[in-house]
């Protein structure tokens, strides 16, 4: 039976389908304090991530059937692609533009379970991305350990953060240190394509294969209207801040208000001190105060900007991974943040 199984693109109607699949199986993931999304409320969640101009380029949502009935909505399993853009580098100062392919919500129904269908689909998926002209390179990040997709071909990497409580006096004093500018929706596009200056230079000067995802303004968007979104259905006011800067340097942070697991997420954090990093927390402490949020998380921290008395703890959450079709040896992965997770 899975030998007559093929991976096709998912017709409109087997779309909704997969949303529909993971509502069931995943309606408890999406408790917002104390409150369930509707199966409504979801579909609405979707479509509207799915209208953001960065799924409008790049989203692609993949279905297991069986080849003499490829239309049909009873899926043996499914999976989401997002496309990206990727520089690489195979020696210093060497550095290429690629195209990459980030996989996501792989799936397979409670009722298929057991049958292999998760096996052949990113088996296929892995070779026909591997083959396609639209991709050199493949990241996921997985929430069932590293183990079943290492197999298929993903490298996996550490899942590394820090974590700042918020407590009640994060809201308290003056509103903001002087030299801290709050950051809206029409500041980020330049912020992305600095940022993205800046990871070039970084790029061009390390030693082994080395990559990093483009932080694209689009991007950093598509996830912010994820906890947008959140804010309106829980009925909150929202504030118009999407993160903050260290007025006349590179140092700033993008923020994701996660209303699931009670946190600030920094989609991007830039910093090169620890005295830009302590402006910067105290700035997303107190946005994520004002949503009634526990803490801010901050993914991949770089070494030596936080303080040696915070704690850098590895995960088992969104464990990320990569697939660099053709490269072998080692490689490293710079800023692997939350702007990269689909």
């Amino acid at each position: 039976m899975v030998a007559d199984m093929i991976l096709a693109k998912a017709t409109e109607q087997q779309l909704y389908q997969t949303y529909r699949n993971h509502y069931k199986e995943w309606e408890r993931s999406v408790i917002l304090t104390g409150q369930l999304l509707t199966l409504e409320e979801y579909l609405k969640r979707e479509d509207i991530l799915r209208s953001e101009s960065f799924s409008v380029k790049n989203y692609t949502v993949w279905v297991l059937v069986p080849s003499d009935d490829p239309e049909t909505l009873d899926l043996c399993a499914h999976c989401e692609t997002y496309g990206h853009t990727a520089l690489v580098s195979t020696r210093p100062g060497l550095i290429e533009e690629k195209k990459m392919e980030a996989v996501a919500s792989v799936f397979v129904p409670a009722e298929k379970r057991g049958n292999g269908f998760a096996k052949k689909m990113m088996e296929l998926l892995y070779q026909h991305l591997e083959r396609s002209e639209l991709s050199d390179l493949s990241t996921l990040y997985s929430n069932i350990g590293a183990e079943f997709y290492r197999k298929r071909g993903w490298a996996p990497f550490k899942s590394l953060e820090v974590q700042y409580d918020v407590v009640q006096g994060d809201l308290s004093g003056a509103n903001e240190d002087g030299d801290i500018q709050l950051l809206h929706d029409a500041d980020i596009d330049f912020l992305a394509e600095r940022d993205t200056e800046l990871l070039r230079l970084e790029l061009g000067h390390c030693n082994k294969p080395s990559i990093v995802i483009v932080p694209h303004a689009d991007k950093f968007r598509w996830i912010i209207r994820r906890g947008d979104y959140y804010i309106s259905v829980l009925g909150h006011s929202r504030t118009d801040v999407v993160g903050a800067r260290v007025k006349d340097t590179d140092n700033f942070v993008i923020l994701y208000h996660d209303f699931v697991d009670k946190v600030t997420t920094c989609i991007r954090f830039r910093s090169d001190n620890v005295e830009a990093t302590r402006k910067l927390v105290k700035a997303a402490k107190r946005q994520a105060a004002m949503y009634g949020l526990g803490a801010v998380l901050v993914w991949d921290p770089k070494a030596g900007v936080h303080g040696e008395e915070v704690m850098v703890i590895e995960t088992h959450h969104s464990i990320p991974l990569l697939a660099w079709f053709g490269q072998k040896d080692d490689v490293e992965w710079l800023a692997n943040e939350k702007y990269a997770w689909v």
